[in-house]
C-alpha cells in the first residue's frame, strides 16, 4: 500500500518531469527563429536594391546632365526637385491604393511606370523634357518604392520584423554608396556621356520587372474582421511619423549643404566624411540584434537624438576637415539604429492589413523633410550669411525630436491609444 505521502511524492514527479519537458519545448520553440530568406523575400530584396539604385545613380548627378541643355539653375534645380516631388505626392496616396489592389499589382504599376521612364531618358534633346521624364521617373519611383517595402514587410515574420527592415535599409544605404560612383566613373562629369547610363537604367528596371513576377506576397491578417476600422491611422502612427520627419528634416541640411559648407569653410572634398558615414551606417546593421540585448528600442531612439546633437554642433564648430570625417562615423552609427526601429515602430502601430499605408506614411515623412528641409536650410544659410548657421538651427529641430520622444508614451497614454496594433 501506498501511504499519502508516497502518493503525493508520485504525483509531484510526474508533474515535474511534465513541466520539464513543456519547458524545454517551449525553450526550442522560443529560439527558433521563423523563416526569413525565402525566395519570393530575396527577389524582394533585389528588387528594392535595383529601384533604389536606379534613383541614386541620377539624383546627385543629373544637375551634370542637365547642364549639358541649360545653364538656368532654376531649371537646373527643377530636374532633380520634380522627381523628389513627383515621388511624395505619390507615397502620400498610395497608400490608399492598397485597399483596392494587391501589392504585387501595385508593384508592377510602378515598376512598368520606371521602366517607361528609362526609355524616356534616350529621347530627351531638351531641358522640358528631361523634367518630364524625371516627373514621370519619380511617379514610378514613389508606387513601387512603397509596395515593395510593403511586400518585404509583409513577407517578413512578426519576431524578424526589425531585422528584415534592417537588410533592406542596408542594401538602400549601399546603393547611396556605390550609385553616384558609378555614374561618375562612366561619364567623368561630362553630359555628353550619359547614354550609357540610361542604358543602365533600362537593364536595371527590366531586372525589376522580371524579378518581381515570381514574388509571392499576401498580407498577413490575422482576423480581418477584428481589424477593419481599427488602427487605420492613429496617434501612435502620426506622433512616429513626426519623429521620422524631425531627424529626416535635420539630416537634409548635410546630404544637401555639408560640400558647399566645406567649400566655404575651405575643408576641401567631404567624400571621406560619406565614407566614414557609410561605413558604420551599412555595418551597425549586422549587430542590431546583439545590440537590442543591451539598450531597448526606445533608449536607442534617445542615443540616436543624442548623438546626432553632438553631431550637427561639431560640424558648426569644427575648426578642421578632419573633425567631420569623424563625426561621419557617429553620426552613420546614429541613423543606422534610428531609421530601421521608426520604420519598424510605425509598421506596427497599423494593423498588417494596412501595411501600405503604414509604409506610404514613414516614406512621405522621409521625402516631405527632405523637400522641405532643402529649401528651409538654403533660406537659413542666405538669411544669416554662412553655411554653419544651419547646423546651428538643426540642433533646434533635434530639440524638438527629443521632446516629442519624451511625452510620445504620455500621449498615447491620456489617449488611451496602444502602441503597437493587435491585429
Amino acid at each position: 500500500m501506498f501511504c499519502p505521502s508516497e502518493r503525493l511524492t508520485n504525483r509531484l514527479s510526474k508533474r515535474i518531469i511534465i513541466l520539464s519537458a513543456n519547458y524545454k519545448e517551449a525553450f526550442r520553440v522560443a529560439n527558433q527563429k521563423s523563416a526569413l530568406f525565402t525566395t519570393s523575400y530575396i527577389l524582394a530584396l533585389a528588387v528594392s536594391f535595383f529601384i533604389q539604385l536606379s534613383n541614386n545613380m541620377l539624383y546627385s548627378t543629373i544637375g551634370i546632365y542637365a547642364k549639358g541643355f541649360t545653364s538656368v539653375e532654376y531649371y537646373i534645380g527643377l530636374a532633380t526637385s520634380g522627381f523628389t516631388f513627383a515621388a511624395l505626392f505619390t507615397k502620400l496616396f498610395t497608400g490608399k491604393i492598397f485597399d483596392f489592389f494587391s501589392s504585387r499589382k501595385i508593384l508592377f504599376a510602378g515598376l512598368t511606370l520606371s521602366f517607361a521612364a528609362s526609355l524616356g531618358y534616350l529621347f530627351i534633346d531638351n531641358i522640358h523634357l528631361l523634367i518630364g521624364v524625371r516627373i514621370l521617373h519619380g511617379l514610378g519611383f514613389g508606387i513601387s518604392g512603397v509596395a515593395i517595402s510593403t511586400i518585404i514587410a509583409n513577407l517578413s515574420p512578426h519576431d524578424r520584423l526589425l531585422e528584415s527592415v534592417g537588410y533592406n535599409m542596408m542594401l538602400t544605404t549601399l546603393t547611396t554608396a556605390i550609385g553616384p560612383g558609378i555614374v561618375l566613373n562612366i561619364t567623368h562629369s561630362d553630359a555628353a556621356q550619359f547614354m550609357p547610363i540610361f542604358f543602365l537604367l533600362i537593364v536595371l528596371a527590366a531586372l525589376c520587372l522580371c524579378a518581381s513576377l515570381p514574388i509571392k506576397s499576401e498580407a498577413r491578417v490575422d482576423d480581418v474582421t477584428d481589424c477593419v476600422g481599427r488602427l487605420n491611422i492613429n496617434m501612435a502612427t502620426i506622433l512616429l511619423a513626426f519623429l521620422v520627419f524631425f531627424i529626416a528634416f535635420a539630416q537634409s541640411s548635410i546630404v544637401a549643404y555639408i560640400n558647399l559648407y566645406a567649400l566655404e569653410a575651405d575643408f576641401g572634398n567631404m567624400t571621406p566624411y560619406f565614407v566614414a558615414f557609410a561605413i558604420t551606417n551599412f555595418s551597425v546593421r549586422f549587430f542590431m540584434n546583439h545590440i537590442l540585448k543591451y539598450l531597448s528600442q526606445r533608449a536607442l531612439l534617445y542615443l540616436a537624438g543624442i548623438i546626432s546633437c553632438g553631431v550637427y554642433f561639431g560640424i558648426a564648430h569644427a575648426p578642421s576637415a578632419p573633425i567631420i570625417y569623424i563625426l561621419g562615423f557617429f553620426f552613420g552609427f546614429a541613423m543606422g539604429v534610428f531609421y530601421p526601429i521608426a520604420n519598424t515602430k510605425i509598421l506596427r502601430s497599423m494593423s498588417w492589413h494596412r501595411q501600405g499605408m503604414a509604409n506610404s506614411i514613414y516614406m512621405a515623412a522621409v521625402d516631405g523633410a527632405n523637400a522641405v528641409g532643402v529649401m528651409a536650410w538654403s533660406a537659413i544659410a542666405t538669411h544669416f550669411g554662412g553655411y554653419n548657421h544651419i547646423y546651428s538651427a538643426a540642433l533646434i529641430v533635434i530639440a524638438l525630436y527629443l521632446i516629442l520622444l519624451t511625452v510620445y508614451p504620455l500621449i498615447l497614454k491620456w489617449r488611451h491609444i496602444p502602441e503597437t496594433s493587435e491585429c
